[in-house]
């Protein structure tokens, strides 16, 4: 009697502590729902207004070929210069850090803060001209500005770095090498159906590192013999400030 006694009271108390167990499990797993209930919510929420307040690519693209005819506009007056004293310009349109980040698949990084750094070649030599856009409240700082003959810019290079991105370095015979950022690594950003290097060049065409690079390249390899090869329809096919 005494063994059935003992082992009647482990076996309730057994049951006991099952029942327990479930009536917590179950409990947990009715917050655990009501919680991501809540969460998808607050997410489906997020993203509806993302979706209603984050510009489109076309009206990125459009912002930036806007802000890079009045950058134009304004060191062409600065200069006191006009299409017609122009060989040849480029554009080189690079992020400048801090910065926020983002992209439609497929598409090129736009950002949130950009580095725009003009080069304007005449027969007298090239001035080069940087400012940075913040677009997150409309500023515009950090200008620069230098001029250098055509024998000063001696080597034009290009480093990939897995990890880092594209840098362009320019190497001045009276200055020491200047390195730029054109494009930070972004592989691990990529979704699997993406192919990195067409990335990787869709990026570099939207920063403008194409014609900047073969521009700078040409210029540092016949220095102002290069002007000989240009023809009249490599001027702008737009005027801003005739």
């Amino acid at each position: 009697m005494v063994g059935a006694v003992w082992s009647g009271r482990a076996g309730a108390s057994s049951w006991l502590a099952a029942r327990a167990e479930e009536r917590r499990l179950s409990e947990e797993t009715r917050e655990y729902q009501e919680r991501l209930a809540e969460r998808q919510v607050a997410y489906r929420n997020w993203k509806s207004f993302l979706d209603a307040t984050r510009p489109s690519e076309l009206e990125m693209e459009t912002w930036l070929t806007c802000d890079k005819t009045l950058f134009v506009d304004e060191a062409l007056r600065h200069y006191q210069l006009t299409w017609r004293d122009l060989i040849s310009h480029t554009i080189l349109m690079t992020p400048a850090r801090p910065y926020k980040r983002g992209r439609v698949r497929g598409g090129p990084w736009r950002y949130s803060r950009y580095s725009f750094r003009l080069f304007l070649v005449t027969q007298d030599g090239i001035r080069e001209i940087s400012k940075e856009f913040d677009f997150t409240d409309a500023k515009r700082e950090n200008e620069q500005r230098s001029n250098y003959r055509f024998d000063a810019l001696s080597s034009v290079q290009v480093t990939e770095h897995t990890r880092a991105g594209y840098d362009l370095e320019l190497v001045l015979t009276n200055g020491p090498a200047r390195s730029i950022r054109v494009k930070d690594a972004d592989t691990h950003q990529l979704t699997p159906e993406e192919n990195p290097q067409e990335i990787a060049d869709i990026n570099l065409n939207a920063a403008g590192f194409i014609h900047a690079f073969r521009l700078l390249e040409g210029i540092a390899a016949d220095g102002k013999g290069w002007i000989e090869h240009i023809k009249p329809t490599n001027l702008p096919p737009f005027r801003v400030a005739d």
